[in-house]
């Protein structure tokens, strides 16, 4: 881990995950070393999901630990219902949301998590079997961003290349105690399956294909961030456009990647469309009789020259409550509000109301376009308008100064994986 690849200064803070495994254990250890090293701050987040009776025992365990290695160590816990089904999914997004809002809380610029080899390789044979693609044969990156409902979080993996024999060796040699998690030995699970394969020949096989997928992922992607660089321009209301002669000139692959940018973000696609999906859209956009288009939550504007991309408009977009300082909305934009009230809620301007404000002159007609505007971030305190920030509406000036709203993707699009 040299500092360089963290570019993390003197006095700035950092994070790790610690479920309490060898694997997090002893990275909790390294980083703690590093961190000494370079006068940079350390703090660890453990995850008690609640699904396990043991989970508070092992988190103690976790906790007494640290605290014996002088490492300062939070617990965040999962509260509420939790789910029949699909528990692991939905498990694996509350832990992720946790974890971004405790270094958002505390201050930390990144989170490093101890994914390592064996991971990797694990994440490869499952992939594989479900025919993914190119993204998904590539696996886990060492760095990338995951948007949660707390805001956007930066997740470093320091040991891909380390496999998980010589962690466990790491943190036998230190006298580091660490917890074997029963689910991995459970073979209801997919993964369990897929780990009981233990021959080494085949394993680093696996693993230098992962390299070669990693390599042609990069390729690909430097090529979508030169045409963004190019042609694309976006604004504040979540509004862009891109050249269509240029996209038209670019070769397929580029063009799907860079489409599956624009469902992310525009439309706040955890997952893009079908490939299907993907190709009609471009055979209309490059086709002489091109006309506009709807997929994955976008909705395409396409003359001859430009092709404006927005948000489709509401009822798709839902209403969310104001209950936490920051709140993600929609996937595109950050709400933040500087005071605490149950009545608030954030949606969509929609249609109606914006008829409505305009009639009572509270607003002006605007430029933005019209499919834009309805989806345009609102305010309301009960069924209230109180701040509309993209067209300059506040009921008062306490809510012009308390609630500050931002598109995200101004600075999160070059980052987001495809």
């Amino acid at each position: 881990m040299g500092k360089n690849n963290l570019l993390t200064k003197r006095g700035e803070k950092i994070a790790v995950g610690v479920s309490g495994g060898a694997d997090s254990m002893a990275l909790a250890m390294l980083a703690r070393n590093w961190t000494k090293k370079y006068q940079i701050k350390l703090i660890t987040f453990t995850v008690d999901h609640g699904l396990r009776l043991e989970s508070k025992f092992e988190v103690n365990l976790v906790k007494n630990i640290m605290k014996k290695n002088d490492i300062t160590h939070k617990t965040l816990v999962w509260k509420g219902i939790k789910p029949q089904s699909g528990i692991q999914e939905k498990a694996r997004t509350a832990r992720y949301k946790l974890l971004a809002e405790a270094c958002i809380k505390n201050n930390a610029k990144y989170i490093l998590l101890g994914h390592h080899k064996d991971d990797q390789i694990e994440t490869f044979i499952m992939r594989l079997t479900s025919n993914s693609g190119l993204d998904g044969l590539s696996c886990m990156s060492s760095e990338n961003y995951l948007l949660t409902e707390a805001g956007p979080i930066k997740i470093i993996r320091p040991l891909l290349d380390i496999n998980k024999k010589c962690l466990i060796e790491f943190c036998t040699e230190q006298k580091i105690k660490w917890i074997n998690d029963p689910s991995n030995k459970n073979f209801a699970y997919r993964r369990t399956q897929i780990r009981s394969i233990n021959d080494s020949q085949i394993n680093d096989d696996f693993y230098k294909t992962i390299i070669v997928y990693k390599k042609l992922k990069k390729s690909f992607n430097s090529y979508v961030e030169n045409f963004i660089q190019d042609s694309f321009v976006y604004n504040k209301n979540g509004i862009c456009q891109f050249s269509r002669e240029k996209f038209i000139r670019c070769p397929y692959i580029i063009q799907e990647r860079f489409l599956k940018k624009i469902f992310f973000s525009i439309g706040g696609k955890t997952y893009p469309p079908k490939t299907k999906t993907i190709k009609r859209i471009i055979k209309n956009i490059c086709s002489k009789k091109f006309s506009n288009a709807t997929a994955g939550k976008v909705f395409f504007d396409i003359d001859n020259k430009v092709i404006t991309v927005l948000r489709q408009p509401e009822p798709l977009i839902k209403h969310t409550p104001l209950l936490n300082k920051v709140t993600l909305w929609d996937k595109r934009f950050m709400v933040e509000v500087k005071f605490k009230s149950p009545d608030l809620s954030i949606g969509p301007l929609g249609e109606k109301d914006y008829v409505e404000m305009r009639k009572l002159k509270k607003v002006k007609k605007s430029d933005i376009h019209y499919y834009a505007v309805k989806t345009l971030p609102t305010i309301r305190s009960l069924d209230e308008i109180v701040c509309i920030p993209h067209l300059s509406y506040s009921k008062s000036k306490y809510w012009e100064k308390n609630i500050k709203v931002k598109y995200l993707y101004d600075k999160w699009l070059h980052l987001i994986e495809t």
